[in-house]
């Protein structure tokens, strides 16, 4: 039998905050959309970054369990504590761009995903034990002409639920 293909999920995410003096962030805004995804499914990420993979509909059972997941930063707005727009990418190479949390004492673990890129961030939900995940993502911001380690982590920390 042939290796049935991962459903695919790309999610925009923006962020916009303002940093306090003393570096913690205020009025911080995230907005998640859902975008192209494969088989086409309406409803699978929630406006709060949930991602719920029990909401793809695959009537030709045509695919498997795992879901290539790449979430992608557009359209931010952030300052610092001195008033400067910084730019945002995730984490920088060497640095955990996304882990993950399990949902229960009995499922924790932590792994870290680095996918090469600035402003995307792509990995695969396997779903080999039906479990339920935090998943926190590390985005940095940095003033133009500076470069991470020169700037200001920023975590966001939706969920993903996955079908039982």
């Amino acid at each position: 039998m042939p290796k049935k293909k991962d459903s695919l999920l790309n999610v925009n995410l923006s962020v916009s905050a303002t940093q306090n003096p003393d570096g913690t962030w205020r009025n911080l805004t995230t907005t998640y959309s859902q975008g192209v995804t494969e088989p086409p499914s309406p409803g699978v990420v929630g406006a709060n970054g949930d991602i719920d993979l029990s909401r793809f509909q695959d009537p030709d059972g045509q695919y498997g369990p795992a879901t290539d997941i790449i979430i992608t930063l557009s359209n931010c707005n952030v300052v610092d504590k001195f008033g400067n727009s910084l730019n945002m990418i995730y984490a920088p190479q060497g640095n955990n761009q996304i882990t993950f949390t399990g949902r229960d004492a009995a499922s924790q673990f932590v792994r870290a995903v680095g996918s090469g890129s600035n402003i995307a961030v792509a990995f695969t939900d396997t779903d080999t034990d039906s479990g339920d995940y935090h998943y926190c993502l590390n985005l940095w911001g940095y003033e133009d002409g500076h470069r991470p380690p020169e700037g200001y982590p920023l975590p966001l920390d939706p969920k993903i639920v996955n079908p039982g």
